[in-house]
This record gives C-alpha cells, sequence and structure tokens, in this order.
C-alpha cells in the first residue's frame, strides 16, 4: 500500500485541512451543478426558499419534464451532505418528483441559485481539543403544515416531548455523529502524521 499524502478528495467532498481544523465542502460539485443546469449567469438569491412560499401537491402551474426535476433533486440531495443549510428546502422539493409542475421547478431552481450567492460553505470541523457538535431543530419547521400525515405514527409512544419525526432525525443525527466520530480521528491522524 501506498501513501497518498494527504486527503483532499473523499468521495465528492473536497478536504482542506490545516493547522487549525479540516473543512469539507463541495465547492466543485456545486459549479459542476450550476454549469449542467445553465444557471451559472442567474441572479443569486440569499435564501434556499421563500418564506412564504406556498409549495405543496395541490400548487397550479404547467407540468415539467420529471426526468429534468429528478436531475435536479438528485444532485441537490447529493450537494446536501456538506450543506444542511439546504436540506429542508431540498428535501421540501424532493417530495413532488412524481407529478412536477413550473412552481416545483421555480422553488428547485431558487435552491440552485442560492448556491450562487453561497458557493463555499462547507463545513468546518476545529483541531481544538474541545469539540462539541450542537444541533438546532425547529419542531414544526417555520410552521410548514405536511399534507399527509407521517405513515406509520405511533399513538402513544411519546419520546421526552418530542414528535414521531424528531424521533426519527435524531435517529439520523445519531447515525451521523457515530460516523463523524470514526471519520475525524482517522483525518486527525493523518494531518498530524503529514504535519501540514
Amino acid at each position: 500500500m501506498s501513501n497518498l499524502g494527504l486527503l483532499h478528495y473523499f468521495l465528492g467532498l473536497q478536504v482542506e485541512q490545516t493547522d487549525h481544523g479540516i473543512f469539507l465542502h463541495q465547492a466543485k460539485y456545486v459549479n459542476d451543478i450550476l454549469e449542467r443546469f445553465c444557471m451559472t449567469q442567474e441572479r443569486p438569491d440569499s435564501t434556499p426558499l421563500a418564506v412564504n412560499h406556498g409549495i405543496s401537491l395541490d400548487c397550479e402551474g404547467e407540468p415539467v419534464d420529471p426526468t429534468y426535476y429528478q436531475a435536479i433533486i438528485g444532485s441537490l440531495m447529493y450537494l446536501t451532505a456538506s450543506r444542511p443549510d439546504i436540506m429542508f428546502a431540498t428535501c421540501l422539493c424532493a417530495r413532488y418528483q412524481v407529478n412536477p409542475n413550473t412552481v416545483h421547478l421555480t422553488a428547485a431552481k431558487r435552491i440552485i441559485s442560492y448556491l450562487l450567492h453561497s458557493p463555499n460553505l462547507g463545513i468546518w470541523y476545529s483541531n481544538n481539543e474541545k469539540f462539541d457538535l450542537v444541533a438546532y431543530s425547529d419542531s414544526d419547521y417555520a410552521a410548514y403544515v405536511l399534507e399527509d400525515p407521517i405513515p406509520d405514527q405511533p399513538e402513544e409512544e411519546d419520546v421526552e416531548g418530542m414528535a414521531y419525526w424528531e424521533k426519527y432525525c435524531a435517529n439520523l443525527v445519531q447515525v451521523s455523529c457515530l460516523m463523524l466520530e470514526t471519520m475525524i480521528p482517522e483525518l486527525q491522524k493523518d494531518f498530524e502524521h503529514h504535519g501540514a
């Protein structure tokens, strides 16, 4: 096995290691998305989703090509690995992949134009000895109302006042934290070994 030096790319994630920590981002992939969907010359948006977006299954608009819409959503879903700021908007748009219309496409393209505003955002892991992973949850997704109830929702189970979907999200966060706990020491060892 040969030593290839410091890690720079990992499954599409760009890894920048400094004396102060590790920065994971997907700036190259953001540029690829902008070019793929011809959005490089668009006006950047400062938020990934309008405040009163009104996106629902019943919103009216002309039907659009589902394959094109699904390509946009698939690209954005892959980007959420390093961009939690677009997670809610992307998942909201992903709900309408079967019969998308112009309203849904406009919302998906707004997420892409938001990427123009902030193409270099990512996740920073400080090299400090004290590392606290803090997560916040807006329990009602900014007053967003779901059209359908959550399937298989338990009637009596209450996990310390959290809703069912919060329990599910908490499990996902726990799994992600476990993955990070195993990945960060390896990256730090690699970083210390090569002394960048």
